[in-house]
């Protein structure tokens, strides 16, 4: 289940997948590590919340220390951020940190 925080603000939604080149708001994404193919970190920009290969990032079990960097095409300000979670426990977050910067 996706957990959903809001701070306010109008929402548009964040992807590296759309078919409309104007809602590709990310450039790129990069990771400590990724699983397998299919859980690199594109898939956990997909909108779609699943637990399943090519709709959910996934580290190769790094724990704590592992990372996801998204890089956007320009500057935003994000207003809500949705994390979806695996659904087997000894895989889910304990602790997310969250940081914006404004240079890439």
């Amino acid at each position: 289940m996706a957990k959903k925080y809001n701070c306010g603000g109008a929402i548009q939604e964040l992807s590296i997948w759309s078919d409309d080149p104007k809602k590709r708001e990310v450039a790129m994404c990069e990771s400590s590590s990724f699983l397998e193919h299919g859980y690199e970190c594109q898939y956990g920009l997909s909108n779609s919340f699943e637990d399943k290969k090519g709709s959910m990032f996934k580290t190769d079990n790094e724990g704590v220390g592992a990372y996801m960097n998204i890089y956007f095409k320009e500057i935003v300000k994000p207003t809500m951020l949705v994390i979806a979670q695996p659904s087997n426990p000894a895989e889910q977050n304990k602790k997310i940190r969250v940081k914006y910067s404004d240079a890439m």
